[in-house]
C-alpha cells in the first residue's frame, strides 16, 4: 500500500515501537517504502516527546485522541478487498 503511485513521497508510516517493535521498524525502514517510518513508544509519561526522528507518547493522548476520532466520525475503516 505504501508503494502505490497515489501515497509514494506523500505519507509517512508510523509504526508501533515498544516491545518487540523496534525490529519490525528497522524491517520496514530496510524495506524502502518510499516514505518515512516513524517510530512511536507507546508509554505511561505525562507527555509526547520526540526523540530524533522516533516519538515517545503517552498511552492516555493515544486513547484521547482515538476516543475524538470516534465521535467526530474522523476515524473510518477500510473494507477488506
Amino acid at each position: 500500500m505504501m508503494q502505490s503511485p497515489a501515497l509514494r513521497g506523500r505519507c509517512e508510516l508510523v509504526v508501533d515501537a515498544t516491545g518487540v517493535g523496534g525490529p519490525v521498524v528497522d524491517l520496514l525502514r530496510a524495506a524502502r517504502l518510499g516514505c518515512p517510518v516513524v517510530a512511536v513508544t507507546i508509554t505511561g509519561g505525562d507527555a509526547a516527546v520526540q526523540v530524533g526522528t522516533a516519538w515517545k507518547v503517552p498511552k492516555r493522548d493515544l486513547i484521547l485522541g482515538l476516543q475524538v476520532m470516534f465521535e467526530t466520525g474522523g476515524f473510518r475503516r477500510r473494507r477488506s478487498l
